[in-house]
Order: C-alpha cells, then sequence, then structure tokens
C-alpha cells in the first residue's frame, strides 16, 4: 500500500479515542504509549507509525499489539528508518521555505 493511501485511510476512519472503523471495512486503533497505529484491512493487520507500514500481513490484532509490546528489532529499525524520512521531510521543506 502506498503511504498517501494509508494516510488517506487514516483520516478517513472515524475517530472515537483508540478505535475506528470506516466503511470499506478498514479499523484503525491508536496504541497508547507508542509511536504506532495498526490498521485492520481485508481482514489482515498492519502496524503503522505515521504514513509508514511498520509490518503487515498480521493475522490478529493481539499479534500486532505483541510485536509492539515485544519490541522486536525489526520494529525498532523499521521505525528509526521511518522517523529518519520523517526528519529529511521537515528539513527538505524548510529549506525550501527557507529559499523562498
Amino acid at each position: 500500500m502506498e503511504k498517501q493511501e494509508l494516510l488517506h485511510e487514516q483520516s478517513n476512519a472515524k475517530s472515537d479515542n483508540s478505535k475506528s472503523v470506516s466503511k470499506n471495512d478498514t479499523s484503525y486503533y491508536r496504541v497508547e504509549n507508542s509511536p504506532f497505529s495498526i490498521i485492520k484491512r481485508n481482514e489482515k493487520w498492519s502496524i503503522t507509525m505515521g504514513n509508514y507500514i511498520v509490518i503487515d500481513n498480521l493475522n490478529t490484532k493481539q499479534e500486532a499489539l505483541n510485536k509492539i509490546r515485544k519490541k522486536d528489532w525489526d520494529i525498532i529499525i523499521t521505525a528509526t528508518a521511518i522517523y529518519q524520512e520523517i526528519l529529511k521531510e521537515i528539513q527538505k521543506k524548510q529549506e525550501n521555505k527557507n529559499k523562498n
């Protein structure tokens, strides 16, 4: 899934503290005390951070929550890489703003 599609799904989900459900069978849950959210699409779960998918195709919500709580290295490394991309985007926007 492209990051713009994911952002669109997250933006269109109805808010209700920790759970949102949209009309197209997409569920969105913000995981408290973490930078992650989990999304259910077509009976599979994904761990997301911002517009990025960290881990995809998990079978259950609990499996996704367990991976987040366990703090596996694959999640930490992927989240760090995503954070770096976000910082690059912010820096690029700031540089463009300063040029104008």
